[in-house]
């Protein structure tokens, strides 16, 4: 692996190690974002709460029946009447002013009476003065027991908020409602004990499933972790005493208004051997707590809780399974990007697996109670994402810059705009193309030198490479080099060029036709006329970097490249400007004129290869290609004299250097034969 791979991974590693290291400290603000996208599980939720649990209201019809609240205890007493069938009844109110003495007696009578009372009280931060005597040894009744806890520190406070003296006495039992809010100051856990100066009170709702199941709750964190519970049903508590709520939808708990069981509107099998919640819901009496289902009565928690408890709807969290969704999510950029190119597969890929991982989260919630983390795999694929396609992007500007400076002077820029988009295709190696390649040379170039000095043969190459190389790149190819005074250009490397036979048959036209008017220039400058002669062959060939990676030199190499530099020789034998072979010459449609010429065994090659001359499609050319084929055919069968009369008059009425040269041939043949 190259330095900067490695770096990229070693960076990509360290943004995971920060993305899990935010999760398990939960900083802010990223835990209230994981809290809120956590809490969209409960829009799916479709579940009733158990129905061995009703909730009891003082709401705003029953306000508007008695009054604002407090009211007369009598009223309430009166209530409790009603609830004499039922297991257990939570009052989830504090009464802590006394009132009249007959009001205050008539609660407590009636609270005793039914034995069966769980009062509540609750935790404070800052209070006026303490416990008023007599209070502490009551509470120490309700206090937990099968407690033992050596490391792990419960939620609590310095004062409690205590119901009166006589009421304290009068419950059955006495709990704390208090509850804990997450960083956002929302209720979603629920303690399942208090701490109250080393001494742990259990939750309302605790006490109230111990009355009711007549089970005990215990507490040990002896093993390495806090294990706590019910009777032999084990509670998630977490690390710190506190069970994760699984709330219901809202529509779905069962609430009945206090005046209606006041006035004897409810029937008795709504009540008798359940668990009944009294407490308040209106909001002006503000008894509300926020909430992942809004502004919600604080007895619902406790509803809540205890529905959870009853039903074994608890939440489920796998730590190591969210931690592997976090490893998986937040390696899968690394993945994306060594198995595709694309920044747009990759991001199709990153989206469809974070719906993915988001659904099969919703879904493992729905059937099976599991509690998969969402926030921290989605933000270490987030960033993760960001950061491999920033490094991506840079380095296809790098790629692309050195790519630009590299070829700019080769391609055309259209080409070069190609050739930016699939740097990867530059890469150091080769690869098999079928290609297209051009050889020119300038005739009589040692002599022409010869005239000339230094500074003015450099004028004449600058002169003649420049208009010859822009007719290559505007047909698509691309100048693979300058080798003295020849041309070395590339058709079909190193990006698609469809039909590259042609390109290069129309760049070899037009670079002799680029001569012709070149030497009216090199005239007036005072430089010799130039004449080229150009070879193409077409077929397979390693093109790529064949350099290094500190020297970029892109090239072809094989038996195509070298045939196509021997035609080019040719030209000079044959007396013609243009020689094309045969596997370029099948692939030329009627645009082109196309003379054959012979079958030649060029040096490297084992087997002959038919050759023919490119001309301009002219009617001249037409007709010289016409009269000469014959000939040609006549020299094949080994009628030399024939032939040698067809070619005879293919010279005079033409002009026609090449047929000289088959008149030459006619002439050696006869001698061989003779």
């Amino acid at each position: 692996m190259s330095a900067r791979p490695a770096l990229r991974h070693l960076v990509s590693l360290a943004l995971l190690g920060l993305v899990a290291l935010i999760g398990v400290l939960q900083l802010p603000p990223f835990n209230l974002i994981a809290l809120k996208l956590a809490d969209l599980n409960f829009a799916l939720h479709d579940a009733t709460p158990n129905s061995e649990v009703v909730l009891v209201t003082v709401d705003e019809k029953s306000v508007n029946r008695y009054g604002r609240w407090p009211w007369d205890r009598r009223i309430l007493a009166h209530g409790l009447e009603r609830l004499e069938g039922a297991s257990v009844v939570v009052l989830d109110m504090v009464l802590s002013e006394p009132t009249t003495v007959e009001a205050d007696t008539a609660l407590a009578e009636q609270i005793v009476a039914m034995d069966n009372v769980i009062c509540g009280f609750f935790f404070r931060n800052e209070a006026s003065e303490g416990l008023y005597p007599g209070a502490r040894e009551v509470l120490r009744d309700s206090s937990l027991e099968r407690v033992d806890l050596n490391h792990t520190p419960l939620p609590g406070g310095p004062y409690l908020e205590l119901n009166t003296l006589p009421l304290l006495e009068s419950c059955a039992a006495n709990a704390a409602f208090s509850t804990v809010l997450d960083d956002d100051a929302l209720t979603r856990r629920y303690p399942l004990a208090l701490n109250f100066y080393g001494e742990l009170y259990p939750s309302l709702g605790v006490q109230a499933l111990r009355f009711h199941l007549n089970r005990d709750l215990s507490m040990s964190d002896a093993e390495g972790e806090l294990v706590a519970r019910l009777g032999e049903q084990r509670l998630p508590a977490g690390d710190l005493g506190l069970m994760r709520l699984n709330f219901y939808p809202r529509k779905s708990y069962r609430e009945i208004p206090f005046v209606d069981l006041a006035e004897g509107r409810v029937p008795a099998d709504q009540i008798d051997g359940k668990i009944v919640i009294l407490g308040i819901s209106e909001a002006g009496v503000t008894d509300l707590r926020a909430s992942p289902l809004g502004n919600t009565p604080g007895p619902l928690m406790h509803y809540t809780f205890i529905a959870n408890v009853l039903d074994g709807a608890f939440i489920k969290q796998i730590p190591w399974l969210d931690g592997l969704a976090l490893l998986l999510l937040g390696l899968l950029p690394l993945l994306a990007r060594a198995l595709s190119e694309g920044v747009l597969r990759r991001s199709i890929i990153y989206v469809t697996v974070a719906v993915a991982f988001v659904l099969i989260g919703k879904l493992a919630y729905l059937f099976f109670g599991l509690w998969l983390e969402m926030f921290y795999p989605l933000l270490a694929l987030l960033v993760l994402a960001i950061y491999n396609e920033t490094d991506a992007y840079r380095r296809s500007e790098e790629e692309n810059r050195f790519i630009t400076e590299a070829f700019s002077s080769y391609v055309s820029p259209q080409l070069l705009k190609v050739i930016s988009g699939k740097p990867k295709a530059l890469s150091l190696g080769g690869e098999e193309r079928n290609v297209t390649l051009l050889f020119s040379d300038i005739r009589s170039f040692t002599t022409i030198s010869e005239g000339l000095d230094s500074t003015r043969l450099v004028q004449l190459l600058n002169t003649y490479f420049d208009p010859l190389t822009r007719v290559i790149l505007d047909n698509g190819g691309m100048l693979d080099k300058y080798i003295g005074d020849a041309i070395m250009a590339i058709f079909n490397a190193p990006v698609d060029l469809p039909n590259h036979p042609t390109a290069a048959a129309r760049s070899a036209l037009e670079m002799i036709r680029t001569v012709e008017r070149l030497n009216h220039q090199l005239e007036r400058e005072g430089l010799p006329a130039i004449n080229i002669g150009v070879g193409l062959n077409s077929g397979g060939a390693v093109v790529g970097n064949m350099g290094s990676s500190l020297r970029f030199n892109y090239t072809a190499i094989g038996d195509t490249v070298n045939l196509a530099s021997r035609l080019e020789g040719q030209t000079k034998n044959y007396r013609c400007r243009i020689i094309v072979s045969e596997f370029t010459a099948e692939r030329l449609d009627d645009e082109f004129l196309l003379r054959r010429l012979d079958k030649v065994k060029v040096k490297g090659k084992n087997q002959a290869v038919r050759i023919y001359e490119l001309m301009e499609n002219t009617e001249r050319n037409q007709q010289l290609k016409d009269r000469f084929k014959p000939g040609l055919e006549l020299f094949d069968a080994g009628d030399f004299d024939s032939a040698e009369a067809i070619f005879r008059d293919c010279a005079e009425a033409f002009s026609d250097p090449t047929s000289e040269i088959f008149i030459d041939k006619c002439r050696e043949a006869k001698e061989v034969s003779v």
